[in-house]
């Protein structure tokens, strides 16, 4: 599980669910992203704009794929290279889509009963996660600064919001995570140093 559910997932379920309706807000789903084919993400808002943007996928299993904004874009990169050159940190913001509710079923609750209909209701809605987080290149970690769970449908779904903090190396983020973190590097990487040497 990723950072941020690592620590939800020692707790009951009875109490992630409150939790989560507590901070339940109304809201379109295409406010974050316009899933296409298969529930696959086509669209996806920009990082540095309100502008949408075709998603850079990061990884992919038989139960998730992970995107990120276009972060080779100009914008993108005009933006990040102070940060990126100065401190060695950039905002990235990461897409889940879960292809099957396997992955929450297994993974996000792992003490619950396997018949819980609160579990079970909850990872059949369950579709996308977005997170976005600050990865320290320097220090070889990320700090997650929001977690937006996403519903089924194209059109309209509940989303709950999660601004808790947390911190971690990557090398401790779950598989996917970690794989995903790790590729968005390279681009990062790759992108800034052929363009944006000035700031170095």
């Amino acid at each position: 599980m990723s950072v941020f559910n690592r620590n939800i997932g020692t707790i009951s379920l009875a109490v992630v669910v409150l939790a989560i309706n507590l901070t339940s807000l109304p809201a379109v789903a295409q406010n974050w992203l316009t899933p296409g084919p298969f529930g696959r993400p086509v669209l996806v808002k920009g990082e540095m704009s309100d502008d949408w943007e075709i998603p850079i996928k990061l990884y992919e299993d038989a139960d998730a794929e992970i995107y990120t904004s276009d972060i080779t874009s100009e914008l993108w990169k005009l933006n990040s290279a102070p940060s990126f050159f100065t401190r060695g940190t950039y905002l990235l913001t990461l897409y889940f889509h879960f292809k099957s509710s396997h992955w929450c079923l297994n993974e996000m609750f792992p003490n619950a009963s396997k018949n819980d209909p609160k579990r079970l209701e909850f990872c059949e809605w369950y579709t996308y996660r977005v997170e976005k987080m600050v990865v320290d290149t320097r220090s070889d970690s990320i700090s997650g600064i929001l977690r937006v769970y996403l519903g089924r449908g194209t059109q309209v779904a509940d989303d709950s919001v999660d601004q808790r903090k947390f911190e971690s190396p990557i090398a401790k983020l779950d598989r996917r995570t970690q794989v995903a973190v790790r590729k968005a590097e390279g681009i990062v990487a790759h992108e800034m140093t052929e363009q944006y040497r000035q700031y170095r």
